[in-house]
């Protein structure tokens, strides 16, 4: 797939694509290495490895939206459901675009979404530009002469 493991799903719409408009949704899905402890049913199942920045529920929505297109196709042009890897740190969207995602699946403009625990059930807030924050790694390298917390003026 585009990026590794990345799908995207295509939905034409009642004129099959004809009028050349596509959009793309976006969820991301990778999963974080980290321990999972709740005790949910939908918890998973594989050790040091855990859904918890809500890829799973991202996942879901994108899929519930496919399953609502493909059923209705009550619009002209092509939805394009990118199902992207890698955000959390791995490259993800770079990747996907590197690997061609736009000559592949061109598209006038993609929207992406991310839950937000506290919304108020039924509420959907939007926003213009890029939201939330992102990752980014880097390395510090300090050199001195190491101490001891019972004469920390000694280190430097």
């Amino acid at each position: 797939g585009l990026g590794k493991t990345g799908v995207v799903g295509i939905v034409k719409g009642r004129d099959g694509g004809a009028s050349g408009r596509a959009i793309g949704l976006r969820a991301d899905m990778d999963a974080l290495p980290m321990q999972e402890f709740n005790t949910f049913a939908h918890a998973s199942k594989h050790q040091g490895k855990m859904h918890a920045c809500g890829h799973d529920g991202h996942v879901a929505m994108l899929l519930a939206a496919a399953q609502h297109f493909a059923k209705h196709r009550n619009f002209d042009g092509t939805v394009y459901l990118i199902f992207q890897p890698a955000e959390e740190g791995g490259g993800g969207a770079r990747v996907m675009i590197e690997d061609g995602l736009f000559e592949q699946f061109p598209m006038q403009a993609v929207y992406g979404m991310h839950n937000w625990p506290g919304m108020p059930v039924g509420t959907f807030a939007v926003s213009p530009g890029p939201v939330m924050a992102s990752t980014s790694e880097f390395k510090i390298t300090i050199r001195g002469k190491g101490g001891h917390a019972a004469l920390p003026h000694t280190g430097i």
